[in-house]
């Protein structure tokens, strides 16, 4: 774990392994942190927002910093997406091609964004005075990061944090805590002054619990489910601290009568199957026009046939594994719950039975995947 500018092992020397979810194949381990790691990242924070350099950079120099370590996790790439692959289960097209590229341009896009911040009063001079906009950062932040998308999401919580002069403590999830290690040696590779950014490995029932407690972090911020995004808020508000939740989505896709269908039939494949679904823009429902259901469906079954499932390295897989056993218990338990319910299943609706680190399935066998009817962020 990254605290106060050194790698550290939890208070307790615990460790917890971390598998591929492809073939539960070993990925190493990572600390098992706890609240008294929570606690000793949460200070070092508070030091170095309080004492350290970073919030008194002028904006170009923390910039500067940015730039630096968008050109080393350039020239790592490859390997960082070939990590996020393995460890999240999303196939190397999307972790290579797209997650890791477009998220070492966001670190760019902040490094001058920056340098542009304004902020307009309706009349700056109202007779009695001039009214201005003064700008300082809030503090201390704790962020939590989700399962789904670890890298990108790691990026989207501490670079707009960082780069305005807020220190961060960040939480990966347990399941996919990789890339976010690597997110923090590139920061410090960087220049990134001690203490400016901690990232504590651990079960969010004690290291995020501390975070949304504690009274020296002023804000904390939440991408993942929507229960936990409740304890967050009543356990922040203890300390009335800012609070900024992305939970679970719904989202609809609709289909009118006029619709080009080979079009929506695409658009639904995106929308339900892109990062095996574990997306909170999923489309977990379907809205079709009765006059057009027929067709589409039959479509939509065509092409779900041609899904290639198998080891998300290979460049020919279109479809890796849900990122635990845990979450394809649960979307097998939605499937069992819609036929219950009366849906007639199509497709799949069983898991998959393969031995360790052999390819599902290739080109043209039947595919075997399901569709979740709910998403988590």
């Amino acid at each position: 774990m990254l605290i106060g500018g050194e790698w550290v092992e939890a208070s307790s020397e615990a460790t917890a392994a971390v598998a591929s979810p492809f073939d539960r194949s070993s990925l190493g381990t990572v600390p098992m942190g706890a609240r008294e790691d929570a606690r000793r990242a949460i200070d070092a924070a508070r030091e170095a927002f309080d004492k350290g350099p970073w919030p008194r950079l002028p904006p170009r120099a923390r910039g500067e910093v940015f730039l630096k370590a968008a050109t080393l996790l350039q020239q790592r790439l490859g390997e960082i997406a070939e990590l996020e692959s393995r460890n999240q289960g999303k196939t190397i097209k999307q972790a290579a091609d797209a997650d890791i590229p477009f998220s070492i341009d966001n670190i760019i896009f902040y490094a001058g964004a920056c340098r542009t911040l304004d902020a307009k009063s309706p009349g700056e001079f109202t007779g009695d005075g001039t009214t201005i906009f003064r700008r300082e950062p809030v503090g201390v932040v704790a962020s939590i990061t989700p399962w789904n998308y670890p890298f990108m999401m790691a990026v989207w919580k501490i670079a707009p944090a960082l780069v305005v002069g807020n220190t961060v403590v960040l939480k990966p999830a347990t399941y996919t805590p990789i890339t976010t290690l690597e997110l923090g040696r590139a920061f410090q590779d960087a220049g990134l002054p001690a203490g400016a950014l901690n990232i504590v490995t651990g079960p969010g029932s004690e290291v995020g619990d501390e975070l949304s407690r504690n009274p020296k972090v002023d804000m904390v911020s939440l991408t993942g489910d929507t229960a936990t995004g409740k304890k967050i808020m009543e356990a922040a508000s203890g300390t009335v601290k800012r609070v900024q939740l992305e939970l679970g989505g719904k989202a609809p896709f609709v289909v009118f009568e006029d619709a080009d269908l080979a079009a929506a039939v695409e658009g639904a494949m995106v929308g339900g199957f892109v990062n095996g679904g574990q997306d909170c823009t999923a489309a977990t429902r379907l809205i079709i026009h009765k006059n057009v259901r027929a067709k589409f469906v039959q479509h939509l079954l065509e092409r779900v046939r041609t899904v290639r499932i198998g080891d998300p390295l290979s460049r020919t897989t279109d479809l890796g594994p849900l990122v635990s056993p845990v979450q394809q218990k649960r979307v097998l338990e939605f499937v069992q719950k819609g036929k219950d319910e009366g849906a007639k299943l199509k497709i799949g609706g069983t898991g998959l039975t393969r031995g360790p680190r052999s390819v599902v399935r290739e080109s043209g066998s039947p595919m075997r995947t399901v569709r979740t009817r709910s998403s988590r962020c």
